[in-house]
């Protein structure tokens, strides 16, 4: 039977790895029944069932598998993580703020759990909150895309178009042609137009 479990968390990787998360999904599935599974092999297959249905945007449910990984293991940040950005994704950032607290106690100054936690103000609109976090994660990591393309958002929620067209810049220097940041910076200007001529 250890035999057959090897089998199935390997089968499980390397369709996760190929994008085949379905196949993953029901790997780990299998894993999971498995009778001579062990704690670490129990916590190994929720974590992989979570992600794989992230990947597949079934949110609701990768919530249930993450938090029995939790289950198995309450010490590891990457968990609480994944759960936080599956309630970011839900529209729930008080209950991500909650995971990304035990995940910050855990990993501390961690630029990326900064920058979620950051994101989830941005979503409360507490753009000010948000944007100290996301300084400081930028603190640590300072040409994080992702990061800079927040911190513009949350300057051009407070109709600072000119503070978030610099940030923007500084994300095009880094990456020219990204669609993120080309997007952003349409939204930019466009609100910005419609801001100038409503406050004439």
């Amino acid at each position: 039977m250890e035999n057959k479990l090897e089998t199935l968390f390997e089968s499980a990787d390397r369709y996760f790895k190929q994008g085949s998360f379905l196949e993953s999904l029901f790997c780990y599935r299998d894993a999971l029944q498995n009778p001579d599974v062990s704690d670490r092999g129990l916590e190994l297959a929720y974590w992989g069932a979570g992600e794989s249905l992230m990947n597949l945007g079934l949110f609701y449910e990768a919530i249930a598998y993450l938090k029995q990984a939790i289950k198995h293991n309450d010490q590891d940040y990457n968990y609480y993580y994944l759960l936080a950005d599956c309630y970011l994704k839900l529209l729930q950032p008080k209950e991500a703020q909650k995971c990304l607290a035990k995940s910050l106690d855990i990993k501390p100054n961690h630029p990326e759990l900064l920058r979620c936690l950051g994101w989830s103000y941005i979503l409360e609109k507490k753009n000010r909150e948000g944007i100290n976090l996301l300084k400081k994660s930028l603190s640590f990591e300072e040409n994080n895309l992702r990061t800079l393309c927040d911190l513009a958002v949350a300057y051009m929620n407070l109709h600072n178009h000119r503070q978030s067209q610099i940030i923007i810049e500084k994300a095009k220097k880094i990456s020219p042609q990204d669609p993120m940041v080309l997007d952003i910076e349409a939204a930019n200007k466009h609100f910005g137009a419609a801001y100038r001529q409503l406050t004439k």
